[in-house]
């Protein structure tokens, strides 16, 4: 997640996960060009990634 672009700029200043054991969530700080694009209406962003098995991962990002 920490190396997620957007416009050649990082979307992310603080990625952390939180509960990593018992129900995974990731608390985020978001730089400022990457939040006014999340905030506009009917925006989806997807982060895919394989896992170390090679499973296919697809988080998607909502704003709380």
């Amino acid at each position: 997640m920490k190396k997620m672009q957007f416009d050649e700029k990082d979307c992310f200043d603080r990625v952390e996960v939180t509960e990593p054991e018992n129900n995974p969530q990731f608390d985020m700080d978001t730089n400022q060009d990457f939040y006014i694009v999340t905030k506009q209406e009917n925006n989806q962003f997807r982060y895919m990634f394989k896992s170390e098995t090679g499973e296919e991962i697809s988080i998607v990002l909502e704003y709380m």
